[in-house]
């Protein structure tokens, strides 16, 4: 009977056949699920299109890789040796440098897909629709059983969210995952919804990649009602991110995002709950104020009261028209008596004197004004004769003119009052003569 092994005998065994047969050795692959331990340890997988290799580099080589180029996705060559770790019975590829090959194949074929679906337009801004305010109906594609669902709903049920909420179970990771993701998205356009949220927790881009499925982003960028896209953690993007017409970082960022209206909507209704209360009770305080000011003039309103109050007024105005009378009559006669001093100061003479000589000056004025306005009259008078003279008969003749008359004195003024062989008489400056017209031109 052959000897039986132990867990451990045999995982020594394994151990001394990989260690000892495979030395040091290069290895290329695709770095995935990248971890930077605190204790200084660097963990990964190494990967090509059909398996996959655990790895880790220790601290003491980490130090000296440039590890800010180490990154998920990257193509990279690794120089190591095989090790077995035996508490678990896993082997894994100690690497010892790094040496980066470029962007590994699924960030090629991602950036590759994005500028394809950019160029055709499924990217546009232009096409995307506005998240609704406030959606009353939700439809999330999700796991039913990953952490991603379970904080979408607690967030939004300690916001206060009210809608109804429709989850569509998919597969969110692995073989088939885009097939059942699009299968849900086609159902849930079947339900009246106002919102669909495409969501899950993050991973690794292999994780993820089925979120960059050229059939599940063209679907997302088809569907009817408008889609939110929460894949991954903040630093995760995927191509339905840009398909869909928004994108939150996480799941929980979904949910803030989806709720933030209504949170904003309760603040506003609590602040104005609180204002309308507060002008309901100064409107009742207002309201009391005035009731009571017209309860005491009710009060006071009383037939003899008014009756009272009118006598009191009158007796009020006929003592302030009183006093206004008599307080004038007192100014009037001050200003009598002060007048009445001043007549008795002045002797009567020097009143006549001074009367006398303002006479005499205003007499002096006088003259000097008649003379001199006689004086014009004058000159105007002696210009009038002069313009009258020579526009008179002797001055005229005497200029060279003469005056027809007929026999009769009867001016001719012209050709047309006389006929032929009339007598006519031509008066000069020194003479007249009698002229005999014969004929006329």
């Amino acid at each position: 009977m052959e000897k039986t092994l132990t867990i451990t005998d045999l995982t020594r065994r394994i151990q001394d056949l990989l260690e000892g047969q495979l030395g040091p050795m290069w290895v290329s692959g695709e770095v995935s699920n990248l971890r930077h331990q605190s204790s200084g340890h660097v963990y990964f997988s190494l990967k090509d299109a059909e398996s996959t290799l655990a790895a880790v580099m220790f601290r003491g080589d980490a130090v000296k890789q440039a590890l800010v180029a180490l990154k998920d996705g990257a193509q990279v060559l690794v120089y190591g040796r095989l090790s077995v770790y035996a508490a678990k019975g896993n082997y894994q590829f100690v690497v010892r440098t790094v040496q980066m090959q470029g962007q590994g194949r699924l960030q090629l074929e991602f950036e590759r897909l994005k500028r394809q679906l950019h160029s055709e337009g499924l990217f546009d801004p232009a096409r995307k629709r506005k998240i609704p305010t406030l959606p009353r109906r939700i439809g999330v594609i999700t796991s039913p059983t990953g952490a991603a669902l379970q904080d979408f709903l607690s967030i939004l049920k300690r916001r206060g969210f009210a809608g109804e909420i429709y989850v569509f179970s998919a597969k969110v990771q692995g073989q088939g995952a885009a097939a059942s993701l699009i299968a849900q998205l086609e159902y849930a356009q079947s339900f009246p919804l106002d919102l669909v949220v495409l969501t899950r927790g993050g991973g690794s881009l292999e994780d993820l990649w089925c979120f960059n499925e050229e059939r599940l982003v063209r679907a997302v960028a088809a569907c009817r009602y408008p889609t939110l896209s929460a894949v991954g953690h903040e630093i995760d993007f995927s191509l339905c991110d840009f398909a869909a017409d928004a994108r939150a970082e996480t799941p929980s960022g979904a949910a803030e995002l989806i709720s933030s209206s209504t949170l904003a909507l309760r603040e506003r209704h609590r602040q104005v709950k609180k204002r309308l209360a507060h002008l309901c009770a100064l409107f009742f305080e207002r309201k009391q104020q005035r009731l009571e000011r017209v309860q005491r003039a009710l009060l006071n309103m009383t037939p003899s009261r008014r009756i009272e109050r009118h006598y009191l007024r009158l007796d009020e105005y006929t003592l302030r028209l009183e006093s206004a009378i008599n307080g004038s009559l007192r100014t009037k006669k001050l200003q009598l008596l002060r007048l009445q001093e001043r007549l008795r100061r002045l002797p009567l003479k020097q009143q006549l004197g001074g009367y006398y000589g303002r006479m005499k000056y205003v007499k002096s004025k006088l003259h000097a004004a008649s003379m001199q306005g006689l004086k014009a009259l004058a000159q105007q008078l002696v210009a009038l004769q002069l313009r009258l003279h020579n526009v008179s008969q002797p001055a005229t003749l005497q200029r060279g003119y003469a005056l027809m008359t007929t026999l009769d004195a009867q001016p001719v003024s012209s050709a047309q009052g006389t006929s032929q062989a009339t007598c006519l008489r031509a008066q000069w400056a020194d003479g007249a003569w009698i002229v005999h017209t014969i004929n006329r031109e």
